[in-house]
């Protein structure tokens, strides 16, 4: 998982290049109120959410070439994926792995964001 500024500098390579496919998507996944999710869970629980979500991302990029994943900030993560597009079924079972992953840690109140 890339830092921001990275994962930025590989979005900006990408959208520069003449040659790159016209078609792809961004994702961006927000945990929402992570103050308030860290003082429900704990530092350490939230921290180890944090790394399930990015995991997450991670399985769903798999197999896409080219892609990149980075945390913005925070709460924030952000995957690129060139020359894929994420809708539909494919983004209902990533909310679903989402959700599952919140789960798995114990957080049953989380409540993510995820836009594509």
């Amino acid at each position: 998982v890339l830092l921001r500024q990275p994962l930025l500098t590989t979005l900006e390579l990408m959208l520069g290049q003449d040659d790159a496919a016209s078609d792809g998507s961004v994702v961006l996944v927000r945990l929402n109120d992570l103050a308030a999710v860290n003082a429900r869970l704990g530092h350490r629980q939230t921290d180890d959410l944090l790394v399930e979500i990015a995991r997450t991302l991670r399985q769903a990029a798999d197999g896409v070439p080219e892609s990149a994943l980075g945390r913005l900030n925070g709460s924030d993560f952000a995957m690129i994926l060139p020359a894929h597009q994420m809708h539909g079924a494919a983004l209902d079972s990533l909310c679903e792995a989402l959700r599952q992953a919140c789960l798995a840690q114990g957080d049953t109140q989380a409540s993510l964001v995820v836009a594509a």
